[in-house]
């Protein structure tokens, strides 16, 4: 289009020209236009191609950078896995390792709300189990007092208190108080009748040292042997199997055999002063085993429960 407009006006300005003796100078004048025209016409298709290609590879770049950013974003953890999101409550249910002890100034849920940043509610009371109850209410009716209602996990830490008396330990589905095996199914049905959406943690009790004896004005007496415990601890885990619950077994795994001379000396003497016996850690038996606690309760907050 271009070179024929071109081709169009040479001819009107050299109309003079195309006749006579100039017709060939004439004609070479009009073929060089149209040459110029058609190069001129290339370099402007050529120009607009070039910026086409640009904004379209801009166009191209911009949404793959959104569609990155919104991948990064959907791959952000939730608040659900997210501690920093908000304060967690854990609630803490057990024996004298969970009541705030003279032996052990910092307790394992000291050092996890430390952690990982959240609240405790303590219903720890000293000398009880799922059935003793010699000093206070057992675990199944402690429940009755206690506020679940919004909360984020709960945990059930204990209790060899419940041997030496002579309770029989009865099955995992037995379901009334004459029984050991009776007094844990209750206190977690009373749980789940209160919040059926709490979740539950069950925590095994952490060894005591062998034929342990504990004599309070006479009051009291313990002689544990590693058979009673390890059968209380298979009843424990059978009934939190029954209720599908998790179980963290620090009786297995604590890592501190407690009737090894140098390990009391270290972890079950109140501040470098007297010997415990073997049964209750002091706050550096509590930070040893801290960590299993730790990573055991993230998992339970890791969903929030449906109050």
């Amino acid at each position: 289009m271009i070179a024929a407009i071109v081709l169009r006006t040479g001819r009107c300005i050299c109309g003079g020209i195309l006749k006579g003796p100039g017709l060939k100078h004439a004609k070479a004048f009009l073929i060089a236009l149209a040459i110029i025209a058609v190069m001129a016409f290339a370099a402007c298709a050529s120009s607009s191609v070039s910026e086409t290609g640009s904004a379209q590879a801009s166009d191209q770049l911009s949404g793959s950078a959104t569609s990155q950013a919104d991948s990064a974003s959907q791959d952000k953890p939730t608040d659900a896995a997210d501690f920093s999101a908000r304060t967690k409550t854990w609630v803490v249910l057990g024996d004298s390792l969970t009541k705030k002890y003279f032996r052990a100034k910092t307790a394992y849920y000291d050092y996890v709300a430390q952690d990982i940043g959240c609240t405790i509610v303590n219903y720890g009371e000293t000398g009880t189990g799922y059935k003793e109850h010699s000093r206070t209410e057992p675990f199944y009716e402690r429940v009755d007092r206690m506020d679940v209602s919004d909360v984020d996990c709960l945990t059930i830490f204990g209790s060899f208190n419940d041997l030496g008396k002579g309770y029989s330990l009865g099955s995992a589905y037995d379901e009334t108080t004459d029984t050991i095996g009776g007094c844990m199914n209750l206190t977690i049905q009373n749980l789940i009748k209160k919040n059926p959406g709490l979740r539950i943690g069950i925590v095994t009790p952490t060894p005591w040292r062998t034929n342990y004896c504990y004599t309070p004005d006479g009051a009291n007496f313990y002689g544990t042997t590693r058979y009673e415990c390890d059968s209380y601890v298979s009843l424990l885990k059978e009934v939190a199997k029954r209720h599908r619950l998790p179980v963290l077994d620090l009786y297995e795994t604590f890592g501190l055999d407690p009737d090894d001379e140098e390990i009391r000396k270290r972890f079950y003497t109140e501040d470098g002063k007297t010997d415990d016996g073997g049964v209750h850690p002091n706050s550096e038996g509590h930070k040893f085993m801290y960590p299993m606690w730790r990573e055991f309760v993230k998992t339970l907050m890791a969903s929030d429960a449906v109050s």
